[in-house]
């Protein structure tokens, strides 16, 4: 794995040297020093996840994994005992009303209001127009 360091530690490593190596009295390196700094504040970042963010997601995966074959099932392998859901948005059940000057929608089914984004298992797939 390739190894990346911040912005900021590779600036403290030249301030450090260069404080040790000039004592604060070199003007021409206290210049390059500040050049040096513009440089690297102008690297391009590299594209990174946290390591502790990698590894939850490669731990969960992997225990989803671990759960599918417990059940002797594969990744991606269809599930006998499960219904296809519907989302609100595409059943035929979800009505839109106009209520108090605004837009109000509501499942016929459940009567009450729905976000687009609910679903439910007893939803009927909307046909496309």
């Amino acid at each position: 794995m390739t190894d990346y360091i911040s912005r900021e530690a590779a600036k403290y490593v030249l301030r450090e040297r260069y404080r040790i190596k000039t004592h604060f009295h070199d003007m021409e390196s206290a210049a390059q020093l500040k050049c040096a700094e513009l440089e690297i504040g102008d690297i391009p970042a590299a594209d990174v996840v946290p390591t502790g963010a990698y590894n939850q997601a490669a731990w969960e995966r992997d225990t989803a994994i671990e759960q599918l074959k417990q059940i002797g099932k594969s990744f991606g392998e269809q599930m006998d005992d499960v219904r296809p859901v519907v989302l609100c948005r595409d059943c035929v059940m979800y009505e839109c009303h106009e209520y108090d000057g605004g837009l109000k929608y509501v499942c016929r089914l459940f009567k009450r209001q729905m976000q687009e984004t609910d679903f439910c298992s007893y939803g009927e797939k909307r046909e496309e127009s």
